[in-house]
């Protein structure tokens, strides 16, 4: 097998893993109405078929030791993420560029977009519920334990209750 043949193969293999990415990125904008779980499910498949779309594109066109910046995403809410995702992945699908570096940030950049919308969903608090990291007194876990009285368990006694002496007797007879 030559390059030119590999080389194709990997285009084809590429060409693939787009077009699924591309339906799973698109199966993330109609979230709204599922529950919680299926839409962590749903983004997490569509997260990790991008993924491999883009490790396909970087073994396809030589971009392995390329590492590109990360948009910033502070501030955007589920949908858009999901959203700016499925048009980055529609974007590069349909892509007819020579301009491959450009493609392939697009394609990490929507690898990042579904990363925080999953962090976001599976960080959010599904029910209100007890702290059980924080006492009854209020006191939070960095201020260690609450102080406990041992005076009742020292050593020492006051003056005024002396030790009581043991008294051994020996049955040597």
């Amino acid at each position: 097998m030559d390059l030119a043949e590999e080389h194709g193969i990997l285009e084809e293999n590429l060409r693939k893993a787009l077009e699924e990415a591309s339906q799973k990125t698109k199966n993330t904008l109609s979230l709204e109405e599922k529950s919680s779980r299926e839409q962590e499910v749903a983004i997490w498949v569509a997260m990790e078929s991008v993924e491999y779309s883009s490790f396909m594109f970087a073994i396809t066109y030589d971009f392995e030791d390329v590492d590109p910046p990360t948009p910033p995403t502070k501030g955007v809410n589920l949908p858009s993420l999901m959203s700016k995702s499925a048009k980055a992945v529609e974007q590069v699908r349909l892509s007819q560029s020579t301009e491959k570096l450009a493609d392939y940030t697009r394609l990490r950049d929507a690898v990042h977009y579904l990363r925080t919308a999953y962090l976001d969903i599976t960080k959010r608090p599904r029910r209100a519920r007890q702290n059980l990291t924080r006492s009854k007194s209020g006191r939070s876990p960095s201020q260690g334990a609450p102080r406990v009285s041992v005076g009742h368990m020292s050593r020492r006694r006051s003056r005024s209750s002396p030790i009581p002496q043991r008294t051994h007797t020996s049955n040597t007879s």
